[in-house]
């Protein structure tokens, strides 16, 4: 116990064992101060008690370059300031980290292998410079609901501001990687979440080269209904801000269930993505569900969003800024956001923006959004099914909509601008290669305008290789756009029985079979 006011430093090759018999290996007081370079936790195999547990928040622990925590329910729990400039912590129990004032991770440091959470941060600042939140966290399963936030959990008014690192090979039920409680922040300006060049796999082969990995569970509670499995590398109900400083990386995370979103879930509040981001190789898998009535607030069992999913059907929005101004009328133009390679076997590869009119996706210069595949559902790059989407000034590229769906660069049920866009060498193998209008089984209908846009060498199984209107409310708009050498059964632009289309001072040219028909 290192009383009030006292400092003590525990230097290598040092061992304090609780052996399962006592609250914490190390207990740190009021104002005191406790460095570590030796071992502390518990050797029963029990998992019970604390590493280091600090009393008060002015407690002060910080871990280095050959410490190890390990062995305990918790491995550090602390209401101060905690620093990790390096060692191990390491196969803890329920949480490893718990603090209301301020926390650091810095270069070095690693956290690795824990039961709940990696950390757990319930109010007050978490710094994360460097170092590893690797291998922590618990997956659901038929019974077991598994952890909220497997590498990070944000709860009360915490914030958490990531400059550095690596949060990879962490699981849970919902936020593999980070889970943002409704009021926390999350800023990040370097660093990656998610894994090098695999997905995750068994617990015992993973390494920080897989990502992190969120899975739907099915229990008692739930009325044994399929729920969460959303947000394998972050979830959010509260604020989250991508600002690429330093060169930030989303990927190979993926997310299993209905919920959704194998890069990012912004389930609610607000998602910022700017400068130097890369959203890339991430994949949403749909749930085991066999009908709506196995899940959990209903809707349907696709995996949705393999990139990120904006909102979601249980009465919650949000709103999503790329490369935008936050007041969502002007083009930030700031950095290079790439949006590429993702999957889901449902709608929306690239991006999916959920039905709730409250939803609002803007998308701006310097983005592209470009390789991403779609399945059941349609949206190759990106599907908005009913919310608000604006797309000005961004590349929408080489993405497809596969098993015979709609819309491989966009597919719309909602208010729509699309502006100064690129979109080409999409493919849909159904209708609507480059974007198209639908009404969608929720009610909403695809709507707009399409100004100053080049639409081009898109293709399409059957109608609209370019552009395809299928919906019959409100009506599409394109001014100043140019639609040329899209190859479809009707290749340019289809207008569907009882859609309106209007068009000013544009071209076509070039297409497959007709330029415009109905």
């Amino acid at each position: 116990y290192v009383k009030e006011d006292a400092g003590f430093c525990m230097g290598q090759g040092v061992a304090v064992d609780t052996c399962g018999k006592a609250l914490a290996a190390v207990a740190v007081g009021e104002n005191a101060s406790f460095d570590c370079f030796g071992w502390a936790g518990n050797s029963s195999a029990t998992e019970t008690g604390t590493g280091i547990l600090g009393l008060s928040d002015s407690s002060r622990i910080g871990i280095y370059e050959g410490a190890v925590i390990t062995g305990n329910g918790s491995g550090i729990v602390n209401q101060g300031i905690t620093k990790l400039a390096g060692g191990t912590i390491r196969t803890n129990g329920t949480q490893t980290k718990k603090n209301r004032s301020d926390k650091s991770v810095l270069p070095g440091d690693r956290i690795t292998g824990n039961d709940g959470h990696g950390i757990r941060q319930t109010g007050g600042t978490l710094r994360m410079s460097g170092g590893m939140i690797l291998g922590n966290g618990r997956l659901g399963s038929n019974g077991e609901p598994g952890s909220y936030g497997g590498g990070v959990l944000l709860t009360g008014s915490a914030s958490m501001y990531m400059s550095g690192g690596i949060i990879a090979a962490n699981r849970a039920a919902a936020g593999g990687g980070i889970y943002v409680s409704a009021g926390c922040t999350l800023t990040v300006t370097g660093g990656r979440i998610g894994g090098k060049d695999k997905y995750y796999e068994r617990a015992e082969n993973n390494t920080e080269a897989n990502g992190n990995y969120a899975r739907e569970s099915r229990i008692p509670a739930d009325q044994n209904k399929y729920r969460a499995g959303e947000g394998g590398g972050i979830y959010s109900l509260g604020t989250v801000v991508l600002n690429g400083k330093e060169q930030i990386q989303i990927g190979y995370n993926c997310a299993k269930g209905a919920g959704g979103g194998g890069g990012i879930h912004a389930a609610g509040g607000s998602l910022h993505i700017s400068g130097k981001v890369s959203v890339s190789s991430n994949r949403a898998l749909s749930s085991e569900a066999s009908s709506s009535s196995l899940l959990y607030g209903g809707g349907d069992a696709n995996g949705e969003g393999g990139g990120i999913r904006i909102g979601q059907e249980h009465g919650t929005s949000a709103k999503c800024y790329i490369n935008y101004n936050t007041s969502g009328s002007e083009s930030s133009g700031r950095g290079n956001v790439v949006i590429e390679k993702n999957s889901a076997s449902g709608d929306g590869g690239g991006i999916f923006e959920s039905s709730g009119s409250a939803n609002e996706l803007f998308v701006g210069e310097n983005v592209c959004i470009q390789k991403n595949q779609s399945g059941i559902g349609g949206g190759g790059g990106v599907k908005s099914l009913g919310g608000y989407l604006s797309l000005k000034g961004a590349v929408i590229a080489e993405n497809q909509a596969k098993d015979g769906n709609h819309g491989g660069g966009v597919l719309t049920a909602g208010k729509t601008e699309i502006s100064d866009c690129r979109i080409f060498g999409n493919s849909a193998s159904r209708a609507g290669g480059g974007i198209c209008f639908y009404d969608s089984s929720v009610g909403t209908s695809g709507r707009g305008i399409i100004s100053g846009t080049k639409v081009y060498e898109n293709t399409a199984a059957t109608n609209g290789a370019g552009i395809m209107i299928g919906s019959s409310k409100g009506t599409v708009t394109a001014e100043e756009t140019e639609v040329y050498e899209n190859q479809g059964t009707e290749g340019g632009i289809r207008c569907q029985k009882g859609s309106v289309f209007q068009m000013k001072e544009g071209a076509v040219w070039g297409n497959s079979r007709y330029g415009i028909s109905n």
